[in-house]
């Protein structure tokens, strides 16, 4: 294969992927928080315009002075919708802090503020303030190899399209065909 198709090779093989990935036609809508109730006697629910992973996902509810309410897992509900169950509330200002990961791997958070309802843009200073809430989400391992295996056979494929190629001289010692080779008696 020439220099030039090498060269041609190895840009499909990184465009490629990236087309597809591109291409992607069917893409749902983002995460998104649909709707919420107000702290009630027995839980916060939020509801999410897709399906949400309780496990990855938190919310911290607290009252004005900091006092945190949440008594329990963030659960998944029928529909779209996680939930916590918490302490009563009586009167007084809360805030509900989210950090949700949905199960395609999107990522929202906000802030609601004093009774629910209005979802408020994202507040770092809010979500930091309430304990609990302090989380990182790392990649798994699985994941980790599968992608260090791809990197791996990409600049494997790379470094064989891309190395030089050594010349060698061929000779043909077949009698009969060139000048000057004699034909055995």
């Amino acid at each position: 294969m020439s220099a030039r198709g090498r060269w041609v090779v190895l840009v499909l093989l990184i465009l490629a992927p990236l087309g597809l990935w591109l291409a992607g036609t069917d893409r749902p809508a983002p995460l998104a928080l649909v709707s919420s109730s107000p702290v009630g006697p027995a839980e916060v629910r939020l509801t999410f315009s897709a399906d949400a992973d309780p496990a990855l996902s938190h919310i911290a509810v607290a009252t004005a002075d900091g006092r945190q309410l949440e008594a329990g897992p963030v659960t998944a509900g029928p529909g779209h919708v996680l939930s916590v169950p918490v302490q009563s509330v009586g009167a007084g200002a809360y805030t509900v802090a989210y950090h949700v990961i949905g199960t395609r791997g999107e990522q929202v958070s906000g802030v609601i503020r004093s009774g629910g309802g209005d979802a408020a843009a994202a507040d770092e200073d809010a979500l930091a303030a309430l304990p609990g809430h302090e989380h990182e989400h790392g990649i798994d391992p699985l994941s980790g190899i599968l992608l260090a295996i791809n990197l791996l056979v990409v600049l494997t494929v790379a470094a064989l399209l891309l190395r030089p190629r050594r010349l060698t001289a061929v000779r043909l010692r077949v009698p009969g065909w060139l000048p000057g080779v004699s034909q055995p008696s």
